[in-house]
């Protein structure tokens, strides 16, 4: 909530997942109200730049409400939103005008699982599970709206006091590291401190849900599943991608194999794993190229190594 009222350039995106009956939608509705209150507040995904476009150029928080499934493109394009979405295309009814649309947005998204499964938009998602509303504390949408209200001028002023308490500490915060969105990070370090929460907070909170995101793009991925039986089987690997894939498919069944999510060449093995490789470090698996110095020959070594939890318990 607070850092959507700064001037940033790079967002994390807010994924609200809940089953049926936990009030995500009207959530969703009243964060945006609160932040960039318009006509049409909850709109659904598209992979289409030049809606996202036009979308993006009318708000300053878009909310995707009842999302069921993400494309690779919607995902890319959600991305390109939290970091910075340019699109150009040709003026209407002018022969070389052009209109260009650039901006970053913060994002919402509202969906019954966690349907984020691509490990670029995971690395930036922020997931709230809400719990399911117990019927005797249900609400008719008139009364809500009106409780909601009432209590909009004191919210107002509470995210005011702890936005202008958090910029007050912030050009003095020096932290020793920084998660990947570092700008949402530095600024979520400054507001636990003026919200008064114990030191780590925010990093202890932020690194439980990349974990959370983390083991759903694994999951979701059959060459994951597959590199990971292979080291539990025989430790790892070391050889040419083809001789990879080769091998890979032992470990996996005919129906994974033949599915369109399993990599049917080289090219395609080498790009998935440079998306896997951060994810699969985290759980303990190395993936690196190696080109052998004199032939020029490419390898690809796959081994167990300690995962950053293990490296800091040694440390201590």
């Amino acid at each position: 909530l607070l850092f959507c009222f700064t001037a940033s350039t790079d967002f994390p995106v807010l994924l609200l997942a809940a089953c049926r009956g936990s009030g995500k939608t009207s959530s969703a509705e009243f964060i945006k109200s609160l932040i960039d209150p318009g006509k049409s507040p909850l709109i659904k995904v598209t992979a289409d730049a030049h809606h996202v476009g036009i979308q993006g150029s009318r708000r300053w928080l878009l909310a995707y409400d009842n999302v069921s499934h993400i494309s690779a493109d919607a995902s890319d394009i959600i991305c390109r939103v939290a970091t910075g979405f340019g699109h150009s295309t040709r003026t209407l009814f002018e022969t070389e005008g052009e209109t260009n649309f650039e901006f970053s947005r913060p994002q919402i998204i509202t969906a019954i699982d966690h349907i984020v499964t691509r490990d670029d938009l995971a690395d930036r998602l922020l997931m709230i599970q809400l719990p399911e509303i117990p019927k005797d504390k249900r609400l008719p949408k008139a009364a809500l709206k009106q409780k909601l209200e009432a209590l909009r001028p004191r919210l107002l002023g509470a995210i005011f006091t702890a936005l202008s308490k958090t910029l007050a500490i912030l050009p003095g915060l020096e932290p020793k590291e920084l998660p990947r969105l570092a700008d949402f990070g530095n600024f979520s370090l400054a507001v636990e401190q003026a919200l008064g929460f114990e030191a780590n907070t925010f990093t202890d909170n932020f690194a439980k849900n990349r974990e959370a995101s983390r083991q759903v793009v694994l999951e979701a991925s059959p060459l994951a599943e597959a590199i990971h039986a292979m080291v539990t089987a025989i430790g790892g690997f070391k050889g040419t991608a083809t001789e990879l894939l080769k091998r890979l498919e032992s470990f996996s069944e005919d129906t994974v194999v033949k599915s369109k999510a399993w990599p049917k060449a080289t090219h395609t093995l080498t790009r998935q794993l440079n998306r896997l490789k951060p994810d699969l470090a985290a759980v303990g698996i190395g993936v690196t190229t190696i080109r052998e110095s004199g032939t020029g020959n490419r390898f690809i070594e796959i081994e167990k190594i300690p995962t950053e939890s293990e490296v800091v318990a040694d440390e201590i």
